[in-house]
Protein backbone atom coordinates (compact mmCIF):
# COMPACT_ATOMS: atom_id res chain seq x y z
CA UNK A 1 0.00 0.00 0.00
CA UNK A 2 1.48 3.38 -1.03
CA UNK A 3 -1.26 5.65 0.36
CA UNK A 4 0.18 9.04 1.37
CA UNK A 5 -0.69 10.36 4.83
CA UNK A 6 -2.51 13.69 5.03
CA UNK A 7 -3.54 13.52 8.71
CA UNK A 8 -3.40 11.11 11.69
CA UNK A 9 -6.06 8.80 10.24
CA UNK A 10 -4.73 8.32 6.70
CA UNK A 11 -1.74 6.58 5.13
CA UNK A 12 -0.58 3.04 4.55
CA UNK A 13 0.21 2.56 8.28
CA UNK A 14 -2.24 4.01 10.85
CA UNK A 15 -2.21 3.39 14.60
CA UNK A 16 -4.53 4.89 17.21
CA UNK A 17 -1.90 4.47 19.93
CA UNK A 18 1.67 5.63 20.31
CA UNK A 19 4.67 4.63 18.25
CA UNK A 20 7.97 3.60 19.80
CA UNK A 21 11.03 3.06 17.62
CA UNK A 22 14.09 1.46 19.18
CA UNK A 23 16.47 2.23 16.32
CA UNK A 24 17.05 4.87 13.67
CA UNK A 25 14.20 6.23 11.56
CA UNK A 26 14.44 7.64 8.05
CA UNK A 27 11.64 9.67 6.49
CA UNK A 28 11.93 10.06 2.73
CA UNK A 29 9.29 12.77 2.46
CA UNK A 30 7.99 15.63 4.55
CA UNK A 31 7.33 15.16 8.26
CA UNK A 32 4.51 17.00 10.02
CA UNK A 33 4.12 17.14 13.79
CA UNK A 34 0.72 18.25 15.07
CA UNK A 35 1.77 19.00 18.64
CA UNK A 36 4.96 19.51 20.60
CA UNK A 37 8.21 17.85 19.54
CA UNK A 38 10.92 17.14 22.10
CA UNK A 39 14.47 16.46 20.93
CA UNK A 40 16.47 14.94 23.76
CA UNK A 41 19.76 14.78 21.83
CA UNK A 42 21.37 17.11 19.32
CA UNK A 43 19.28 18.46 16.41
CA UNK A 44 21.10 19.08 13.13
CA UNK A 45 19.37 20.96 10.30
CA UNK A 46 21.14 20.75 6.93
CA UNK A 47 19.19 22.94 4.50
CA UNK A 48 17.77 25.90 6.43
CA UNK A 49 15.43 26.41 9.34
CA UNK A 50 12.36 28.62 9.26
CA UNK A 51 10.65 29.53 12.52
CA UNK A 52 7.24 31.14 12.08
CA UNK A 53 6.49 31.92 15.74
CA UNK A 54 8.18 33.21 18.86
CA UNK A 55 11.27 31.27 19.87
CA UNK A 56 12.89 30.86 23.28
CA UNK A 57 16.38 29.54 23.83
CA UNK A 58 17.04 28.45 27.40
CA UNK A 59 20.82 28.63 27.22
CA UNK A 60 23.46 30.07 24.87
CA UNK A 61 23.01 30.56 21.14
CA UNK A 62 26.20 30.17 19.13
CA UNK A 63 26.16 31.39 15.53
CA UNK A 64 29.15 30.49 13.36
CA UNK A 65 28.44 33.00 10.55
CA UNK A 66 26.54 36.23 9.85
CA UNK A 67 23.19 37.14 11.36
CA UNK A 68 20.59 39.03 9.34
CA UNK A 69 17.62 40.52 11.20
CA UNK A 70 14.64 41.78 9.23
CA UNK A 71 13.21 43.89 12.02
CA UNK A 72 14.17 45.56 15.27
CA UNK A 73 16.63 43.77 17.54
CA UNK A 74 15.99 44.02 21.27
CA UNK A 75 18.60 43.06 23.88
CA UNK A 76 17.75 42.75 27.56
CA UNK A 77 21.34 42.41 28.73
CA UNK A 78 24.77 43.77 27.90
CA UNK A 79 26.08 43.77 24.32
CA UNK A 80 29.78 42.97 24.18
CA UNK A 81 31.33 43.65 20.78
CA UNK A 82 34.75 42.22 19.99
CA UNK A 83 35.39 44.23 16.82
CA UNK A 84 34.44 47.56 15.21
CA UNK A 85 30.78 48.60 15.10
CA UNK A 86 29.45 50.05 11.86
CA UNK A 87 26.26 52.11 11.55
CA UNK A 88 24.97 52.40 7.98
CA UNK A 89 22.28 54.98 8.81
CA UNK A 90 23.24 58.51 7.70
CA UNK A 91 20.55 60.47 9.59
CA UNK A 92 21.85 63.89 10.67
CA UNK A 93 21.62 64.86 14.33
CA UNK A 94 19.49 67.92 15.11
CA UNK A 95 19.14 67.28 18.86
CA UNK A 96 20.27 64.87 21.58
CA UNK A 97 17.51 62.42 20.58
CA UNK A 98 18.04 62.29 16.81
CA UNK A 99 20.73 60.99 14.47
CA UNK A 100 22.07 57.71 13.24
CA UNK A 101 23.38 56.75 16.68
CA UNK A 102 21.49 57.83 19.81
CA UNK A 103 22.29 56.77 23.36
CA UNK A 104 20.37 57.53 26.55
CA UNK A 105 23.56 57.52 28.62
CA UNK A 106 27.03 58.92 28.26
CA UNK A 107 29.80 57.61 26.07
CA UNK A 108 33.21 57.06 27.55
Amino acid sequence: DTTQATCTTTGSLVTAGGLGVGGDAFIGGAASVDGDADVIGELTVFYGLTVSGDTSIGKSLVVAADITAGGNTMLAGTLDVGQAVGVADTTDSTSSTTGSFVTAGGMG
